[in-house]
Order: structure tokens, then C-alpha cells, then sequence
């Protein structure tokens, strides 16, 4: 869980100055830091690079 925190933090770093990435669980008690959801208008190509650098990435849909 503290990997998954130090991920986390790196996003919310790196992603503070724009609307494309949120955490969903900040600051909620036993938060495992499971989802991050970001958006992009180039979500398959931001999907293949993450995937170079080993990092998954899945496309969810609102039911």
C-alpha cells in the first residue's frame, strides 16, 4: 500500500496544474489508492505509452 501511496503523490504532482487527472480517494481513511482516472483526447496512444513504461491502464465506461 505505501507504493501505491508514493504513486499517487507523483500523479497528483505531476498532474496539479491541469484537469486531466484526479484521484478518487484523497484523503479518505484506508485508501488504497487503487484508480486514477485521467482523461485524454488521445486515450490510445496515452494507453500504448503507458504500456512501454509497464505501467497498466485500462478504459472504463460509466454504466
Amino acid at each position: 500500500m505505501q507504493r501505491r501511496k508514493e504513486i499517487s503523490a507523483f500523479y497528483d504532482k505531476e498532474l496539479f496544474n491541469t484537469t486531466t487527472g484526479m484521484d478518487l480517494g484523497t484523503g479518505k481513511p484506508g485508501n488504497a489508492y487503487y484508480h486514477y482516472v485521467v482523461k485524454s483526447k488521445n486515450r490510445d496512444k496515452l494507453q500504448q505509452h503507458l504500456a512501454k513504461h509497464d505501467i497498466e491502464a485500462a478504459i472504463r465506461h460509466n454504466a
